[in-house]
């Protein structure tokens, strides 16, 4: 199951971003005057073109070089959205305690960050491997999630390439990577073939209105289903349009049974937990089925799943 999360920018962050792109746009039109080849040329092939005239010692090479800046110090600017780190919070707390996490971010020192706050909240239950790491912490930090006393794992790209990772039930990309190669990889190894009577997660962040992808795969290369959510800053929670009209409405329903108010805040919570698992797709026969079989941790949860699912069929 896919999930795409858009995060937004602070005002400060939106116009920084704003004034990169605005110096994009401005240099990359002078550029095309005094380079006519660049002149058509749109998106992926005109960054391919781009990359040619980087070594070249004139104007042309200046400007190209230039404008190769911008595009890295706007790149920057998307991948350090403070709200990137809160939402990926925010998901590892609505997961099951035992799902086994990959978090992906694309610098160290964002890695160092939202390790020691994950570190805080789930003392010697997570651990980080990246390339700044001595070679024998980073083996022995690897095994520790292999062998399952680490049940978080924060990395950057030295997880990319070449290492076989265990099991892992769910996949959090707190920032994407520069290409699709990079990312299909870092899927397959989150969804490989494992105990299939555990359900893969993927959770993709991005930034909305920016020139950042909006899903960490295309539709046609997702087999599952694709949920489209967004992170809410002011109020640190995840919304989900489609799933939060049938949840509004089990909430009503439950304050007009005349529920208590504990059950209540207990009904809310496990909905919040349904938003980011996909289970509330289940029918009401498949969530019952759970809801006898489930363990006294969990029960709450598939019965709030079971009021989801009999909204829905209503």
């Amino acid at each position: 199951t896919v999930f795409n999360i858009g995060v937004d920018f602070t005002p400060e962050e939106h116009e920084e971003y704003e004034e990169f792109s605005d110096k994009i746009f401005r240099l990359k039109m002078k550029l095309k005057k005094v380079c006519p080849s660049l002149k058509d040329v749109y998106g992926l092939a005109f960054v391919r073109k781009l990359r040619l005239l980087l070594n070249q010692m004139d104007q042309v090479g200046d400007m190209a070089r230039m404008l190769w800046l911008l595009y890295l110090k706007r790149k920057d600017a998307i991948h350090a959205a403070r709200a990137r780190p809160a939402c990926g919070l925010e998901l590892i707390r609505l997961l099951p305690p035992d799902c086994r996490i990959i978090l992906f971010t694309e610098r160290i020192a964002a890695a160092e960050d939202i390790y020691g706050r994950l570190n805080r909240l789930y003392p010697g239950r997570v651990c980080r491997y990246h390339s700044d790491m001595d070679p024998q912490v980073k083996r022995r930090a690897l095994e520790s999630y292999r062998q399952g006393e680490n049940r978080i794992i924060v990395c950057c790209r030295a997880l990319d390439e070449g290492l076989n990772v265990p099991e892992t039930d769910a996949g959090i990309f707190l920032s994407g990577g520069s290409g699709s190669r990079q990312r299909i990889q870092r899927v397959g190894r989150i969804i490989r073939r494992g105990n299939g009577l555990r359900p893969k997660y993927i959770y993709y962040l991005y930034a909305r209105n920016t020139v950042e992808l909006p899903s960490v795969l295309p539709k046609d290369a997702v087999s599952g289903k694709i949920h489209n959510l967004f992170y809410d800053a002011e109020e640190d929670c995840l919304r989900y349009p489609a799933y939060d009209a049938p949840a509004e409405k089990v909430m009503r329903k439950l304050a007009a049974s005349g529920a208590s108010w504990r059950r209540l805040l207990n009904a809310e919570e496990q909905i919040a937990r349904g938003r980011v698992r996909g289970d509330f797709l289940l029918s009401e026969k498949a969530c019952l089925q759970r809801v006898r079989q489930a363990k006294p941790k969990e029960r709450d949860y598939w019965i709030a799943m079971l009021l989801m699912a009999r909204e829905a069929y209503d």
